[in-house]
């Protein structure tokens, strides 16, 4: 009889990991822009709205005018590369029409909105329409893949921290992800480093309980995707020491 149990436990286990082998293998790629986030209808919608609402602060083409951003091109790619279609629907939601209108759209404007946007930078159209839930699923990345955040973009590396003449550096860092508001990720502890290095700058505590520790690193990138360093945020110690 207990021989037979051990049999049944070991057909369950391998049973259950091909289980969990198969969903892991079928589980849906992430979607990018390129997928088809959006109808021509909404984009249609969208152009009237647009027409109506922001061409004063960005342009009839989307080119910007004086202070106000251009919604289009590098622009559009240096701010928004690497997020999702629901964060710029968040930010033109909450902050657009500029100045007291913010906000005041009908929900449904805003997206048609956002599908204009997206129409606008050449992105294809899909069947199945753009909504405040789905919106999530979409990253913005370009068609040759992602590419380096720009200068002054708030940015989080990991990696390891140690002493460089009277500063600090952080080595063996995996390439700078935008760190939006929100929580860090949780798997700043376990992810697996890379192969950069960044200067540490306008650094205003004391780190030294963490060197050759692993950290996380928040800050402003001085330069394309960090080359001249990071202006410090932030440090937090990521739970574990450094190979």
């Amino acid at each position: 009889m207990k021989h037979m149990l051990v049999i049944a436990t070991a057909l369950f286990v391998a049973v259950s990991g091909g289980a969990l082998t198969l969903a892991r293998a079928q589980a849906p790629a992430k979607k990018t822009v390129w997928d088809g986030a959006y109808t021509k209808e909404q984009a249609d919608r969208g152009a009237s709205a647009f027409a109506a609402n922001c061409t004063n602060c960005h342009g009839p083409n989307l080119e910007g005018t004086g202070r106000f951003k251009a919604l289009v091109g590098n622009t559009f790619w240096n701010d928004f590369s690497s997020r999702s279609v629901q964060y710029v629907l968040n930010y033109i939601s909450k902050n657009m029409p500029n100045g007291v209108n913010a906000g005041t759209l009908d929900p449904s404007t805003y997206i048609d909105l956002m599908a204009f946007i997206l129409s606008r930078n050449d992105l294809p159209t899909g069947t199945t329409p753009l909504t405040a839930q789905n919106a999530a699923d979409f990253e913005i990345i370009p068609k040759d893949g992602p590419r380096a955040l720009a200068d002054k973009t708030l940015a989080r590396v990991v990696g390891c921290l140690a002493k460089a003449g009277s500063g600090w550096v952080v080595n063996n860092a995996t390439a700078p992800e935008r760190a939006d508001a929100g929580a860090a990720p949780a798997d700043l502890g376990t992810r697996a480093l890379g192969d950069r290095s960044f200067q540490l700058l306008f650094v205003l505590t004391r780190l030294d309980r963490m060197a050759g520790h692993r950290v996380a690193v928040r800050g402003l990138l001085v330069g394309e995707d960090g080359s001249g360093g990071i202006n410090v945020t932030e440090v937090t110690d990521a739970g574990a020491t450094c190979p």
